[in-house]
């Protein structure tokens, strides 16, 4: 393997008599004379994120889940290193995700399609994402078609149903417990059940 390329990275580790610790580690690629691909050198001691080392990463979540995750009300930065109070006394929560009905998704596709307002004021109006309000309006205008379709009088279409397939799960089923039957009796089992 011959060396593709270099790169200088800086790793954060754990910190020393109150001074961050900064390393500077030089990265290669390399060449792989077998596959023909470039592969990045792997360090075993770098975290998921590769700007933190492993031990960093367990000295701040030990750190953390000791003495602030308790229910207190703080917010951490990993880049910063720091733990700030939060102002607000609000606690950094995850959105519960939200199940929108059919009529609040038609309502808001009708609106971007009469495109009075723009998508951003839309979103905020609903208090929806605008590339959903983008999906919505899609599905809208390609579902259109099936409202004036060939059904008369507004009838529910009947799913199409293969019946040949539904007589051939029929028989095997049918010799299945044919089968059973017939080795439960020699057994004198079945016999005795009935």
């Amino acid at each position: 393997m011959g060396w593709y390329d270099r790169k200088v990275r800086q790793v954060r580790d754990l910190p020393s008599a109150g001074f961050r610790i900064v390393l500077e580690l030089e990265v290669r690629r390399v060449d792989c004379r077998n596959c023909g691909k470039v592969k990045r050198e792997r360090l075993d001691f770098l975290a998921d994120n590769p700007r933190f080392t492993k031990r960093f990463a367990f000295y701040v979540g030990q750190s953390w889940s000791r003495n602030f995750g308790q229910g207190d009300r703080w917010n951490f930065c990993l880049t910063a290193g720091t733990l700030v109070a939060c102002e607000s006394g609000e606690t950094m929560q995850r959105r519960p995700r939200r199940n929108h009905t059919p009529a609040f998704k038609a309502k808001v596709a009708l609106a971007a399609i009469k495109g009075d307002r723009t998508l951003a004021e839309l979103a905020e109006q609903f208090d929806v994402h605008p590339n959903q309000i983008t999906q919505w309006k899609v599905q809208l205008q390609e579902g259109a078609s099936e409202v004036f379709g060939s059904a008369a009088g507004g009838a529910a279409k009947t799913p199409s149903v293969d019946v040949k397939s539904l007589h051939a799960k029929i028989g095997e089923l049918t010799l299945e417990n044919d089968f059973l039957e017939g080795a439960l009796n020699k057994a004198g089992l079945l016999s005795a059940r009935r």
